[in-house]
């Protein structure tokens, strides 16, 4: 049985088997067909040997042995031989996310009002019962708004000084993410929680993700497969380079392809949905 992973360990060939990317039951490699791919972009099926780049369609194929010839692996390695998926080892998350509950909620912390108020909330308090905002009184995540994750919390500075030594700390695993549901058959997804915040504080018509960090989180991508939405759209911050986000929504519509995956642009100068008011925000939201 052919085992795509071990031969590629085997001769050396990166491969990545999580990530943004990466599918389930896939593995993702350069392009060997593209010029140049500063990434990940050939994702291969470990099951049927199907592989496709994610930046040009026609770089695609059903037939492992043709890929496999032009890495330049011999071809007594494949002949022959029938695909074998495995799976490597994954390390258990240990971490103890109850702690969430010794936090104190965010609506009884004037530091936490004061900070939703300068970032443009007009009822902060609203805003803290709305999304179980805490806070806590003393140790490593004083000074902090503690945000709840699928997984853990992220803890965004509050305080200047804090600010400029790290401005979230999180407490979550890769599979982590900001979710707000409205029971909608629509999703934004943004950059961070505070942008998701934003939109979902304003706005019944979405839910709303945040990836809460550069990636998209496979666990955001299996939850987005799984809920079945009708449209999908995409907000980058706009200091976010062109290239990264139109590939990062090419992405989106590789893996949702029953639904509308659209970009969805902020207006000119603004960096993201958290630098809004809300009025301006719901402007920007889709009709």
């Amino acid at each position: 049985m052919l085992d795509i992973k071990l031969l590629f360990d085997k001769y050396k060939i990166d491969f990545v088997d999580r990530g943004p990317n990466v599918g389930k039951n896939h593995i993702n490699i350069n392009c060997v067909y593209c010029k140049n791919d500063p990434s990940h972009h050939l994702a291969i099926n470990l099951f049927s040997g199907q592989f496709y780049c994610y930046r040009n369609p026609s770089h695609a194929g059903n037939i492992i042995g043709y890929l496999l010839r032009k890495l330049e692996i011999p071809a007594h390695e494949y002949a022959g031989q029938k695909l074998e998926a495995t799976e490597r080892e994954v390390q258990k998350d240990t971490r103890d996310y109850s702690i969430m509950r010794y936090f104190t909620p965010a609506q009884e912390n004037q530091e936490a009002l004061d900070y939703l108020s300068a970032r443009l909330f007009l009822n902060p308090k609203a805003i803290c019962t709305q999304f179980d905002l805490r806070i806590s009184k003393q140790g490593e995540y004083a000074g902090r708004l503690i945000i709840p994750l699928t997984i853990g919390f992220t803890a965004r500075a509050m305080r200047k000084r804090i600010e400029e030594l790290l401005r979230y700390k999180a407490f979550t695993s890769e599979d982590g993410f900001f979710l707000f549901k409205h029971g909608s058959d629509s999703i934004i997804i943004c950059e961070g929680a505070i942008d998701a915040m934003r939109i979902a504080s304003i706005s019944t018509q979405f839910d709303v993700a945040a990836k809460c960090r550069m990636a998209l989180a496979p666990a955001m991508l299996a939850f987005i497969r799984e809920s079945n939405y009708q449209s999908i759209y995409n907000a980058p911050d706009g200091t976010v380079p062109f290239d990264q986000h139109f590939q990062e929504t090419q992405v989106l519509r590789s893996y949702f392809t029953r639904a509308k995956v659209d970009l969805l642009a902020l207006p000119q100068g603004i960096k993201d949905f958290g630098a809004m008011t809300e009025s301006m925000a719901r402007r920007s939201l889709p009709a």
